[in-house]
């Protein structure tokens, strides 16, 4: 049974701009050594989860963890991800977040050849806006 809270709501979807910024949480146990690398985008049931700016902020993302204090938030901007040859954008707002939107096609299980994928995750660390919008080793 899924959750009414996390389903797509289907009145509220729009097209994301190509220069709207898109907010990601990210672990500090997904870092190496501290560092950003592209290994931290992945996929989770068919999509990237990131949080379109017009309905959030990087603290709403931020604050939207189970240990918002465990997390960072980084920014990419619509248009240079979509500029990624088959990455594309989607708006999946969910009742608890109309900001919800999914980056999809980094991986295609089964399809698509690991250095593909690898090439496709470095152009997202590429295109990261001014690194971390909100640092996760900051002090409070």
């Amino acid at each position: 049974m899924v959750d009414p809270e996390h389903e797509i709501v289907q009145e509220w979807i729009e097209h994301i701009p190509e220069p709207d910024r898109l907010f990601m949480r990210v672990h500090v146990k997904s870092l190496t050594e501290r560092q950003l690398h592209p290994g931290i985008f992945r996929e989770r049931q068919g999509a990237m989860s990131v949080d379109w700016e017009r309905y959030s902020s990087a603290e709403d993302t931020r604050g939207r963890a189970l240990s918002p204090d465990e997390n960072g938030v980084i920014a990419l901007v619509t248009g240079d991800v979509r500029r990624i040859e088959g990455l594309s954008v989607e708006h999946e707002p969910l009742r608890s977040n109309r900001a919800h939107s999914g980056i999809h096609g980094l991986t295609l299980p089964g399809s698509l050849p690991a250095e593909e994928s690898k090439t496709k995750r470095r152009a997202l660390l590429l295109g990261l806006v001014d690194g971390w919008q909100i640092d996760p080793f900051e002090a409070a």
